[in-house]
């Protein structure tokens, strides 16, 4: 018998319960009762998890079938009901396990190791019989924490269901944190349930504990004799909850409500019931034959021409092919339309509002346009005339079983089902029945009542099928040619698993390391005075870049992200490494002669991001910011609690956080010593943009303006209007000797004076900045039939040179000496339809003649991080499969 203090349960024999103590009726018949709940008030993807979790290979079968009950039920607005509990009362079987024959080892072994990680220990086992859905609870209890953790195993597939995180608060509150979904109840004050369906282990464990940091009281912890009965006495109130709000429903008060719609089109009422099998039916879909009322499942078979629309002999029913193709000719003049509405929209607001550029506005509007468009579209002309205009142009009709255009209820189910369809793979299905039913008749369509009809059924279909075979081909062909771009898409392939085209450098080698592709690829460089750090997915290792040598390596330091600012030779050499096991990082700072870890800090955040300067490193995630000092010691943390979300940081003479909120932007200033916040601006629409030198910085406004601001004092230098383009670099550093009034700004589009922002030339017409060197400016021109390089006289804008035609698209300065400039440029992609094929050469650049000078380096280097060393005629390049060092002829 069970307890009716704890629920546990004991032998017959026994007087009291031997858990909680308490004496033991067995006359007590008020507890039992099943209990139903509405499937329906559960989202789609809780039934298939349900499904999934009760068997594998059984869910494959039960998924389509509960999903056209679920979706049948869910269009007439009638409950969905299934027995959920056998019991009112918890009935409590104590149980090991690790004794479960189905125990999925994997589930069960991440599941409890993470809470042992956390300082769980073991309390109990307790298989519930008293749910229809089987669960054995793997109680845990946090000693000093005061917490409790319970593991839901699925008893029939020995999976982990769901883990609940629970403690019991002062003043009878109580809180529980689960991921799993739940019924809509709603709960006192007292007692906080919160439900994560989508989150992991870990991030339930961390909602919980924020949940209980917002609780006034310490938890407290019960023994097992006195846990129990409290649980009980929960689940009790719970289930009264429930039944009072109309979500649980009694069996034994017939609570099932009485189904009044027609089984086959349930936005109809039930007029005549099946002689057969009772089925309730709407005048649209009942048979009369031979005095006896028949559904579509029964009418015999000599009588089934009786339940369908009369055709004359040139008419039939439209099959798969045909019809598909007039489904293809609506999406596309649905697509046109919007595409339409949205460019005119466009075109409006500029000639009328053209402060509003760039507004969101035109594509929301189209978007409600789209839908409402939509629902018009697939509803009014079915029900009108029976046909929309992809439909008309193949000669289809839809009608009804008496041959007319299909009623509103009709054309509204046809719809909803492919809205339903739309939203989930399984309904796609329905569509199949095309294929095999001989009334040509889809799901939407036997849930409607409707059949499609044409002329000459069968050359359409062999029309439709030969169009839809060239579109196929077509597609096909098309995916073919641009496999070698396609690949870098997520429902592809993966990227991290497809292996780039490997370079072709055509210089001679000095020396060249390869990687294996499958067993230690290179996963980022960075090129730091003479030697290149790499992380592969086995090491990071530091290798001179003109022997090759390995100077350094540390094999055990995996999934290195070395910091891009690293490369710099007067700041430190910084790695984010991220543990293969979780979601844990570490900073490391590493000392870049001798690769020796000179400190190592855990992080807390779980998408963290660096910012640092000689003396100063600033960790930051969307939420939080921490200063460390060059030792590695945490000196201050600043957190934020508002509705701007972290995005950028920028290191002055203080610290400037960039924080984004959907429609609008927030600018906070630190003090680098404490985290102190000096100032902070929200209601101007500041948007950060390129650092001139310290405590100089440039900012974007919401008014089309550029600022260069004294961030420190918050005062503007000076301002312009931003169609002068993005800035790209400057003369002048911060330790430059160069007078502030002979400094300039490099845009995309023109030069300005750094001293008040005015012009100091534009670029010719079709000129785009490419690179900066000590005396010239680099741009891209495009002519005609290419591009050409200018070299422009930085200061007046003059052009010296022009470096031939050619497809450039990309160019980088290296270096120079005291005769020659290095430059690297790439060319557009060759023959791009069949392989992919990128050129890149070095340009060298005589100082006293301008004269030019190109060496084709290869193909397919991916980016330009090459590094010359022009007084040992060598120059480094790298690439995610390799790297080396090759020899530049000399001429």
């Amino acid at each position: 018998m069970y307890c009716y203090h704890c629920g546990m349960h004991n032998i017959d024999t026994a007087a009291e319960c031997e858990m909680c103590g308490a004496p033991l009726f067995a006359d007590d018949t008020t507890q039992d009762m099943t209990l139903y709940t509405d499937l329906t008030q559960f989202p789609y993807r809780a039934l298939v998890r349900v499904l999934r979790l009760t068997n594998p290979v059984l869910s494959v079968v039960l998924i389509p079938i509960v999903t056209v009950m679920y979706l049948v039920h869910k269009m007439t607005g009638t409950p969905f009901l299934s027995a959920m509990l056998n019991s009112k009362t918890p009935k409590w079987h104590r149980t090991n396990l690790q004794r479960l024959p189905t125990l999925h080892q994997k589930s069960w072994t991440t599941a409890s190791a993470f809470l042992h990680q956390q300082g769980f220990a073991p309390l109990i086992d307790l298989e519930d019989v008293s749910m229809v859905q089987g669960y054995i609870q793997h109680l845990t209890v946090h000693p000093e924490r005061k917490t409790y953790a319970t593991l839901h195993v699925n008893k029939a597939s020995g999976r982990v269901g769901y883990v609940t995180f629970s403690a019991f608060m002062p003043d009878h509150r109580f809180l529980s944190v689960d991921n799993t979904y739940a019924l809509p109840m709603t709960t006192p004050e007292f007692l906080t349930l919160l439900h994560l369906p989508h989150a992991s282990m870990e991030e339930t464990y961390q909602e919980f504990q924020q949940q209980l940091a917002q609780i006034p009281g310490v938890p407290q912890l019960f023994p097992l004799e006195r846990l129990l009965p409290r649980g009980y006495a929960q689940r009790k109130f719970l289930i009264e909850q429930g039944i009072t709000q109309g979500v649980l429903h009694r069996k034994d008060q017939k609570q099932r409500p009485h189904i009044s719609a027609c089984y086959y089109h349930p936005m109809n009422a039930a007029v005549r019931k099946c002689g057969v099998c009772g089925t309730p039916l709407c005048e649209a879909c009942y048979t009369e034959y031979q005095g006896t009322i028949y559904c579509q499942h029964c009418l015999p078979q000599d009588a089934l021409s009786a339940s369908l629309p009369s055709i004359s002999e040139d008419m039939g029913y439209a099959g798969f092919g045909i019809r598909t193709v007039a489904a293809l000719l609506d999406l596309l003049l649905i697509a046109v339309s919007s595409v339409g509405v949205y460019l005119a929209l466009r075109f409006l607001m500029r000639m009328f509002l053209p402060d509003a550029e760039g507004s969101m506005i035109p594509f929301l509007i189209t978007q409600f346009l789209a839908v409402v468009g939509v629902v018009a579209y697939l509803i009014i002309p079915i029900k009108t005339y029976g046909h929309t205009l992809g439909q008309m142009v193949c000669g289809l009709h839809v009608v009804d079983r008496r041959g007319a255009p299909p009623e509103a209820v009709a054309a509204i189910v046809r719809f909803a089902y492919h809205v339903f369809a739309g939203l989930f793979i399984i309904p796609l299905l329905g569509y199949l029945f095309v294929l095999f039913r001989r009334s040509k008749q889809g799901l939407h369509d036997q849930l409607a009542g409707t059949f499609v009809l044409t002329k000459f059924p069968r050359r359409k279909a062999v029309v439709a099928w030969g169009l839809l075979g060239v579109l196929v081909a077509g597609i096909g062909w098309q995916v073919y040619r641009y496999r070698d771009i396609l690949s870098w898409l997520p429902f592809w392939y993966s990227p991290a698993r497809y292996a780039p085209q490997a370079p072709d450098i055509e210089l001679e080698a000095r020396w060249v390391k390869y990687f294996d592709q499958d067993q230690e690829y290179i996963q980022m460089y960075v090129n730091r005075d003479d030697q290149c750090i790499v992380s592969t997915t086995t090491s990071l290792s530091a290798i001179d870049m003109r022997t090759g040598e390995v100077r350094w390596s540390i094999d055990h330091l995996l999934n290195a992200f070395i910091q891009p600012l690293s490369a710099r030779m007067d700041l430190p050499l910084l790695v984010l490494q991220h543990a293969s096991s979780g979601r844990e990082w570490t900073l490391l700072k590493i000392e870049p002669t001798s690769g020796a870890i000179i400190w190592q800090q855990t992080l807390t955040s779980q998408s963290p991001r660096v910012a640092f300067d000689a003396d100063l490193i600033v960790v930051y995630d969307e939420t939080s910011v921490q200063g460390y000092d060059q030792a590695g010691n945490e000196i201050w943390e600043r957190r934020f609690q508002d509705q701007w979300l972290v995005e950028s940081v920028h290191l002055h003479s203080g610290v400037l956080v960039g924080r984004y909120a959907e429609t609008s932007v927030a600018l906070t200033y630190l003090a680098r010593e404490t985290g102190e916040v000096l100032w902070e601006m929200t209601d101007h629409q500041y948007t950060p943009g390129y650092v001139l030198k310290k405590d100089r910085q440039l900012f974007y406004t919401s008014e089309s303006t550029m600022i260069l601001m004294d961030v420190p004092h918050q005062q503007p230098v000076w301002e312009v209007a931003a169609d002068r383009g993005y800035v790209m670099a400057h003369t002048a550093g911060e330790a430059a000797e160069t007078p502030e009034t002979q400094a300039a700004i490099y845009t995309t589009q023109a030069a300005l004076r750094m001293e008040d922002g005015s012009l100091l030339f534009a670029y010719p017409p079709g000129s785009r900045f490419g690179a900066l060197t000590q005396e010239f400016l680099i741009l891209l021109h495009e002519t005609k039939q290419h591009n050409e390089i200018l070299l422009v006289d930085k200061s007046t804008g003059v052009v010296e040179q022009r470096l031939g035609e050619k497809p450039w698209f990309a160019v980088m300065y290296l270096t120079e000496n005291a005769s020659t400039i290095y430059l690297a440029a790439n060319q557009k992609p060759e023959a791009a339809r069949e392989r992919i094929t990128i050129p890149s050469a070095l340009i060298l650049i005589d100082k006293q003649t301008l004269a030019w000078q190109v060496l084709p380096i290869g193909t397919n280097l991916g980016t330009l991080q090459v590094k010359v060393f022009a007084e040992d005629h060598v120059v480094f390049i790298p690439s995610f499969q390799g790297i080396g060092a090759y020899a530049i002829p000399q001429s």
